[in-house]
């Protein structure tokens, strides 16, 4: 009785070090790929608002004599534009993603599921 004891012991400790080993393995993933991500937007925003600048003071400073308020306000309007398009972009990407350790909840799941599998013939 007590080796049985002792290998489920063995087995559940088991058991856990191959979940941490695969929780840890998740948030180490997932924290390089919400880095990678953050760091290339944070460029790409840069750039691009730089960008966007320069041609709205060169399209102003174009204009100048005729219709400055005019081309002032279209610019104005092609930067919230832009601002309500990458707003939507980033809330499609956040709702789109699983959920952080979807994986290992699942393999929490059927470690369960197949626990419960092990022991109703043994009560039956």
């Amino acid at each position: 009785m007590f080796d049985s004891i002792r290998r489920l012991l063995a087995q559940l400790l088991a058991l856990i070090q191959v979940r941490l080993e695969l929780l840890s393995a998740e948030v180490a993933s997932e924290f390089r790929r919400i880095l990678g991500v953050f760091l290339w937007a944070l460029a790409a925003l840069l750039f691009a608002a730089l960008g966007l600048l320069m041609a709205a003071l060169t399209l102003v400073i174009a204009l100048w004599e005729h219709d400055r308020l005019l081309v002032s306000l279209w610019v104005m309007g092609g930067f919230l534009a832009l601002g309500a398009i990458a707003a939507f972009m980033v809330w499609r990407t956040l709702t789109k993603e699983p959920k952080l350790f979807a994986g290992s909840i699942e393999e929490l799941r059927r470690d369960q599921d197949a626990l419960v599998k092990r022991r109703s013939p043994d009560r039956g």
